[in-house]
């Protein structure tokens, strides 16, 4: 005869991939993990016995911390975004009023070459962040152009930007970036960067980065500085 669970194993299993009277597995963005109930007295308790797959050590707790570090909810979500020549991006509304929490920087093909400068605003669980160069493109110029300098390609095609570039000189070559921006938010991650070690943490934000288009390696490097950061900052605390 099957054992009554209380609610908090009822709650748990909602999101379970498989489940029995012994047990259950919940999958996660962070990794798989197998969790055991315990019989007390010839009931179910609510502690319950787990572990992620990839590790041999069991932990304990209860059902409702383990779903509020490894919530079922969280997820990259994209807000809003421009490209190129589009207006200008409005702050998330449910931001409105709250200052930005640090800035990182965004680069490319390696740790010192530094494309843009990402800000990050925190809210409750949820990381928001301004990413500065998403889904750019690069301008083609047409024929006649090919292979001519980048004085020449931006006089001729963004005036506006002469004004800006004081080191763009005759003898110089190089694409111009037509630069797409974007609001994103990593929803319900917090306790998890602050719970989890990096390895982990990381695994887990670049899974959900997948669901997105335009995310790679520059956007893993962007994420593990979040981390370190969050980390660095709740110590802190």
């Amino acid at each position: 005869m099957a054992m009554t669970k209380p609610d908090e194993i009822l709650q748990l299993e909602k999101f379970a991939s498989y489940k029995c009277d012994g047990g259950c597995i919940f999958n996660h963005p962070a990794g798989t993990f197998i969790i055991k109930y315990l019989e007390v007295n010839g009931t179910i308790s609510r502690t319950i016995q787990y572990r992620m797959g990839t590790n041999i050590l069991w932990r304990f707790g209860q059902p409702e911390d383990l779903l509020s570090i490894y919530h079922p909810a969280m997820c990259l979500e994209l807000i809003s975004q421009r490209r190129y020549g589009t207006p200008k991006l409005s702050k998330p509304l449910e931001i409105k009023g709250i200052p930005e929490s640090f800035g990182l920087p965004y680069t490319w093909g390696g740790q010192s070459n530094v494309k843009a400068t990402n800000q990050v605003f925190i809210k409750e669980n949820d990381v928001f962040i301004k990413v500065r160069d998403y889904m750019s493109d690069t301008f083609h110029p047409p024929l006649g152009f090919t292979g001519a300098p980048l004085s020449v390609i931006l006089k001729n095609f963004f005036p506006e930007k002469m004004i800006k570039s004081k080191f763009i000189y005759d003898d110089c070559w190089g694409n111009v970036v037509l630069r797409g921006e974007a609001w994103v938010c990593f929803r319900n991650v917090l306790p998890l960067i602050k719970e989890e070690n990096l390895i982990i943490s990381l695994s887990a934000l670049v899974k959900l980065s997948q669901k997105l288009p335009g995310f790679g390696r520059d956007w893993e490097f962007f994420c593990e500085g979040l981390i370190n950061q969050v980390k660095n900052d709740s110590n802190k605390e």
